[in-house]
């Protein structure tokens, strides 16, 4: 019963990572958005604002990937 939650537990947050780590490669700060205050532009993209965002977006992705990893671990002690 346990190992059955925690591989789905892993895998949960196996795919929460990855859909974490495909927003942070496509996000884009435009100008005109709160966030690009003070940042540097190319074209309308806001460049420091757009490294922060996919900065948190990378932290809370490889949190997900930790935690799916750990979960698996667990997994396999309590498989028998």
């Amino acid at each position: 019963m346990i190992h059955q939650i925690l591989s789905y537990i892993a895998a949960a947050d196996g795919v929460l990572s990855a859909i974490l780590w495909w927003k942070a490669s496509t996000v884009l700060v435009k100008r005109g958005d709160p966030r690009a205050v003070g940042s540097t532009f190319v074209g309308d993209v806001a460049i420091q604002a757009t490294y922060a965002v996919q900065s948190r977006l990378n932290t809370w992705a490889a949190l997900a990937t930790g935690l799916a990893g750990a979960a698996s671990g667990l997994a396999q002690l309590f498989s028998n």
